[in-house]
């Protein structure tokens, strides 16, 4: 009596928090904490599947004799497998008419096995139907449901929304409240303050200088003709990168306004990288030009020339005036050298000997 009118009510209850479930948060971002609660979301489904296999394996032995009375239970509604077992448990789990399910395994009941004889069981019956609803339905269903509920909505203002609050909060205590952009160069400064979540743990003293520009490059930051970044692009690349969320502004592509105007995170330490390699290059081609020339003056000898070619310079000046090996064409990204040889030319080409 107890359990019949408060399934009404639980299955109301139900419903109502599901739908304000849905409303309260748009499904993409109410399945985002799924990823971060699995192992809890998996432990709860176990029990209630290891319950209702449990229960399907217990009433195929006690109730499988059983005739049909074809109403309640059926030639494919019935207790003769496990299978069919668990379809009729199932469907008593949802409160669809399980009373009348369990009245057709009462005293009386015909049995398959013999058209004369009873198989039906009163008290095992009840036991076995009422413990399965407070066990399964009661419960392992409701625990299903409260985890489910737990998941998908506390989480979502901890772990979507606050970390973007904090990054706003961390905005304006670094850089001002007034100001909606900041120099490159001082922004990976603010990362060690940014949440944890956001960026990895890839701002941390641990992390090197390699990882933290493979960082910055990952999340495509325009900058402006300044060299400086904005805080709605922050907050787009940080969103991008974490959820795979485009926020867009209204009548605008803001990805193709950077394409056009802005230049990348990217791109901005590929040159600087570049600079730094030709600076290094031009340096250490210096430090070896004065060396040879120091020790050319000590030593009256003369340098050996190369048959039918002639003296072979060593360095050579580049368009940007810097001085590097003679044939060097340096590789962005990679420590490989092309160098000439005599018969090349020194900006790339090579001449072919035709004679034998």
């Amino acid at each position: 009596m107890v359990v019949s009118v408060a399934s009404p009510l639980l299955r109301f209850m139900r419903v109502e928090i599901f739908v304000k479930l849905m409303k309260d948060a748009s499904t993409s971002l109410a399945l985002i904490p799924a990823a971060r609660h699995i192992r809890l979301l998996l432990s709860s489904s176990a029990i209630a599947l290891l319950v209702l296999f449990s229960y399907g394996v217990v009433g195929t032995l006690l109730l499988g004799d059983i005739a049909s009375d074809g109403v309640y239970l059926t030639e494919k509604r019935n207790f003769s497998t496990v299978v069919r077992s668990l379809l009729v448990l199932l469907d008593c789990s949802t409160f669809d008419q399980w009373p009348l399910v369990m009245h057709a395994c009462f005293d009386g009941a015909a049995c398959r096995s013999s058209t004369t004889a009873t198989c039906g069981h009163t008290y095992t019956a009840v036991i076995f139907f009422v413990s399965f609803i407070v066990i399964q339905s009661l419960v392992a269903g409701q625990l299903l449901f409260a985890t489910i509920v737990a998941a998908f909505a506390v989480p979502l203002f901890v772990d979507v929304v606050e970390p973007f609050i904090e990054l706003r909060r961390t905005w304006y205590m670094g850089v001002g409240a007034g100001k909606s952009a900041c120099d490159f160069d001082t922004f990976p400064a603010f990362l060690p303050r940014f949440p944890a979540s956001l960026t990895e743990g890839i701002s941390s003293k641990n992390a090197s200088e390699a990882e933290l520009i493979a960082f910055l490059s990952s999340l495509r930051l325009p900058l402006d003709e300044h060299a400086r970044v904005r805080y709605e692009d922050v907050i787009r690349s940080f969103a991008y990168r974490k959820y795979n969320i485009v926020f867009t502004e209204e009548h605008t592509d803001w990805r193709a306004r950077d394409r056009l105007s802005s230049l990348t995170a990217g791109a901005y330490y590929r040159q600087l990288l570049l600079r730094t390699y030709c600076e290094h290059m031009s340096r250490l081609a210096r430090a070896i030009v004065d060396g040879v020339r120091h020790l050319s003056t000590k030593a009256s000898v003369a340098s050996p020339s190369h048959d039918g070619v002639g003296d072979h310079d060593v360095f050579r000046l580049n368009d940007d005036c810097l001085l590097i090996p003679k044939g060097a064409l340096p590789i962005p990204r990679s420590n490989i050298f092309l160098y000439t040889f005599p018969g090349e030319d020194s900006r790339g080409g090579v001449f072919l000997s035709t004679s034998q």
